[in-house]
């Protein structure tokens, strides 16, 4: 046997991308949108420039519930809108387009508190509602609905009267393929870049004419604006997207095909884990004249829109200062005198860990990646995770008991099972490890188990001839 000296440290991060090994031992890659995480370490912000001046205060006081309105279907809610006494809520992928539930659930709100579900507005087959927004148009109450593929649905967005909130009125559906010219037709167009998904939506009104505004899953402008007027012909008149920070007026150029590449690059190459400059959030300013995107790694960016037909930058906010490199520009909402603006930052994994195998001939470091679905090891004592390993297998079956570490192959089952059986055994964390010859390393998928856990991408060194080393593993930052 083999001995070796293991360690782990947390620097900066990982790509958003998880996965979820399937029962026969094969992953599949998908992009995952972990729910916020409790316990993330709180960030001093020192560029005064970036955020407001003035000190940090930490108020709270106890919020009493005046109603609530019950799903009795655990994780499928996602945004809320209310208006006019009605609030609406979003379905997420559970159940699915087409499946029983799937929708905008609204609701009745009551004076004295109670809460009341009076209909569903389905969702389109195959997509999830992940936005729901409702505004007094001059057309009458409006509803827009996003669609987000959850089962090979359509994607694009539903307009729907709801002037009666318990008879809703559909009024035109809204497909979105990728507009740019080279990425739609070079070569036949790029595959999935046609009706692609919407995840955010904002209504607002100039003057007489009615808009609303989208964040699309294109490659090349995330940020459109439809108008909607007539809410039964919906007419897209403006776009916009942050490629737009690294060469303006790229996404109509078809000539110039390295430059519309390098712009591509550079959407993908932000800063710490999720490394993307794409959109995910909206907010319009009550006369509809400037827009606030929540554009994740370009930052929060603020435009003209008074000429919906030509949106243009005024500013960006921009901090990848932090302690973990991350910038992830979630959500953003300005105070009505536009004078504070609060953006939420989402942070998948806070750090990014660096895998060392200290002796041996395999010795140095190694990619390492923190589970989006194990406790964060920077929520423990000193934020280390510390033990001696015990090789288990592959963790499959019900595990020998033990303490300390378990150090577990890759493969034949899903991570949060191998997760179920280390704790169940009376293991306090665990490591993932490839076969040989597989560096490969990602963020493990699966639903949520109290272990702190990552993946390493290297196996030589840790397994000889099927026999795993035990040692000591010091995981921190």
């Amino acid at each position: 046997m083999l001995a070796v000296g293991l360690a782990v440290a947390l620097a900066t991060a990982l790509p958003v991308t998880a996965h979820d090994d399937n029962d026969d031992g094969h992953s599949e890659e998908h992009l995952v949108r972990p729910s916020a995480s409790a316990g993330l370490i709180a960030h001093d912000v020192l560029l005064a420039d970036v955020v407001s001046e003035g000190s940090s205060i930490n108020e709270s006081g106890p919020i009493s519930p005046a109603g609530r309105g019950v799903r009795n279907d655990e994780g499928s809610t996602t945004d809320v809108w209310v208006h006019n006494g009605y609030a609406y809520t979003g379905t997420f992928s559970s159940p699915c387009g087409g499946e029983r539930g799937a929708g905008v659930w609204v609701w009745k709100t009551k004076k004295n508190g109670g809460v009341s579900r009076v209909g569903v507005i389905p969702s389109e087959v195959g997509d999830r509602t992940n936005d729901v927004k409702v505004a007094a148009m001059n057309s009458g109450d409006i509803l827009v609905m996003s669609n987000e593929s959850c089962g090979g649905g359509d994607g694009g967005f539903e307009i729907y009267d709801v002037d009666n909130p318990r008879s809703p009125n559909k009024l035109a559906s809204v497909t979105i393929d990728e507009i740019n010219p080279i990425t739609s037709s070079l070569f036949g167009g790029i595959p999935g870049l046609t009706e692609v998904g919407v995840h955010n939506l904002f209504l607002f009104t100039q003057g007489s004419n009615d808009y609303v505004a989208a964040v699309a899953e294109t490659a090349f402008d995330n940020f459109m604006i439809f108008d909607i007027t007539d809410p039964t012909s919906p007419v897209m008149v403006g776009k916009w997207g942050a490629e737009e920070l690294f060469d303006p007026g790229v996404s109509d150029d078809f000539a110039d095909f390295f430059r519309v590449l390098d712009a591509a690059l550079f959407l993908v190459d932000g800063f710490g884990a999720s490394a993307n400059r794409f959109l995910h959030d909206i907010t319009i300013t009550a006369d509809g004249n400037r827009a606030y995107l929540a554009n994740w790694d370009a930052g929060l960016v603020l435009l003209d829109i008074s000429d919906v037909t030509n949106p243009t930058l005024v500013s960006v906010a921009l901090d990848p200062t932090s302690e973990d490199g991350e910038v992830n520009s979630h959500a953003v909402w300005p105070s009505e005198d536009g004078s504070i603006v609060i953006e939420g930052e989402e942070d998948f994994a806070p750090f990014f860990s660096v895998f060392t195998i200290d002796t041996g001939p395999a010795a140095g470091p190694y990619g390492a990646a923190e589970g989006a679905f194990t406790t964060p090891i920077f929520t423990l004592p000193g934020q280390v995770m510390t033990g001696a390993t015990t090789y288990v297998g592959l963790g499959c079956d019900p595990i020998s008991a033990g303490s300390g570490i378990a150090l577990i192959q890759r493969g034949a089952c899903r991570f949060d099972l191998k997760a179920t059986n280390a704790i169940a055994a009376g293991y306090s964390g665990m490591v993932v490890f490839n076969a040989p010859g597989d560096d490969t390393f990602f963020t493990m998928g699966g639903n949520s188990r109290d272990i702190p856990g990552l993946m390493v991408g290297h196996s030589t060194g840790l397994v000889i001839a099927g026999v795993a080393t035990t040692t000591d593993l010091v995981i921190g930052d």
